[in-house]
């Protein structure tokens, strides 16, 4: 009897560690009022928090990229998991503001160990042909987390303060994740005898996985377009989120009112996200792209003359819809243009590369509204940054099959005019 595929165990398994790892950062709206009573803290001061916890994160995935690609998988991630929750409790004890920071550091260590980039090697290694539905999946445990743990979190704090009710989450994310990659990281499908998309075949051994100079992989020009074509949208998508109730706020809405733009955005997200990784598979990359950018824009150009609540939840959900479903695509063109067999060390590096898009995106829209009055001009900037992006995209080359199936060298340079 055939064993059955074991990939799409492995592909819910990331949905939950992103989802329990990076997703508790959803807390964070939920916190700040108790933080800002019981430390005296301004709001901005806490929201260095999530700065925090996202650099930290992009800078240890030069370090922890390589480690994937080479080591085994399942330690790594089960001391990361281990790290996280200590670290969550110490949180949940904290007496200073400089605790809550380095502790933080920690947390975001110890997540980055069962995050997203354990999370691209998986659906790489186990996915080849259905790779864009793999990783679609694998990214929805984020929107789900998005909607379900803020208010879970808001009535564990009613329920017992602030304190208990993180350590409470922290040691149940904990329960419920040991057994589960204890029992399904696997990091390659010949592993246990299996091929990517569970292909027919006699089994192989493991690839030669070493680790790649940098210089080799910074003088690939599609190193540099997939890491500022992406971080301009990831940066658009960030700085909506934060801006986006108070634009509802400044048209006369109420707050639960304008809300409701932010959750119209989130919902069509995860929508785009499933039709991203189909249209990546069925069609191409460079057509999810184009589909996902032009919805894009048009959302920034309907968010800029959106008067009405009905008109701007529409308009918000096509930048949800074309942003969420960009979210799904970097790691599959950097598996088209660099091979499995360094995906980790290459994610982790390109996150640095998108990087100083994704930071300054947030306070540019802020100073755009401090020196117009309005996020109007900032909505209309945003459709040029689209059409950048959309180019910047567009000069990727991607090689005539994937390469370092086999571990063999990246190419410098692409192969296809």
């Amino acid at each position: 009897m055939r064993t059955p595929f074991f990939g799409w165990r492995v592909v819910w398994l990331t949905a939950l560690t992103q989802a329990l790892g990076i997703g508790l950062m959803a807390l964070v709206g939920v916190l700040i009022p108790a933080l800002e009573a019981e430390f005296g803290a301004s709001r901005a001061t806490l929201a260095l928090g999530v700065s925090i916890f996202s650099l930290t994160m992009i800078f240890y995935g030069l370090v922890l990229g390589p480690r994937l690609d080479r080591g085994r998988i399942r330690p790594i991630m089960l001391s990361g998991l281990a790290l996280a929750t200590l670290a969550l409790l110490g949180l949940s004890r904290a007496a200073e503001l400089w605790q809550l920071a380095a502790l933080l550091v920690l947390v975001s260590v110890g997540a980055a160990r069962y995050g997203p980039l354990p999370a691209h090697v998986l659906i790489v290694n186990w996915f080849s042909a259905l790779r864009g539905r793999a990783m679609a999946l694998a990214t929805l445990g984020l929107s789900v987390t998005g909607f379900s743990l803020p208010p879970l979190g808001a009535w564990l704090i009613g329920r017992m303060g602030w304190r208990d009710a993180l350590a409470v989450l922290g040691l149940g994310a904990a329960a419920i994740l040991v057994p589960l990659i204890w029992a399904f990281a696997v990091k390659r499908p010949e592993d246990i005898g299996q091929f990517p998309d569970g292909r027919s075949g006699a089994p192989t051994s493991e690839p030669p996985s070493r680790r790649v100079p940098h210089g080799v992989l910074l003088r690939n020009p599609n190193f540099w377009w997939i890491g500022a074509g992406f971080g301009l949208v990831m940066g658009a998508m960030i700085a909506s989120a934060l801006h986006l109730v108070p634009h509802g706020r400044d048209l006369g809405l109420s707050l639960q009112r304008a809300a409701l733009a932010q959750m119209s955005m989130s919902s069509a997200a995860l929508i785009g996200k499933l039709v991203a990784g189909w249209l990546a598979d069925r069609v191409g990359l460079r057509f999810a792209v184009v589909s996902m950018l032009c919805v894009h824009a048009a959302g920034w150009a309907g968010l800029s003359q959106a008067q009405e609540l009905p008109f701007l939840m529409a308009a918000a959900a096509a930048v949800g819809f074309g942003g969420g479903g960009m979210t799904t695509l970097p790691a599959l063109y950097l598996a088209a243009c660099f091979g499995r067999a360094v995906i980790g060390q290459v994610g982790g590096l390109n996150a640095l590369a998108s990087m100083p898009f994704m930071v300054i995106g947030p306070p540019l829209l802020g100073w755009v509204y401090d020196r117009t009055g309005g996020y109007e001009p900032a909505f209309y900037g945003l459709i040029g940054t689209t059409a950048v992006a959309l180019t910047l995209l567009a000069l990727v080359r991607f090689p005539a099959r994937e390469p370092d199936l086999g571990g063999g060298p990246v190419p410098e340079g692409p192969s296809v005019p």
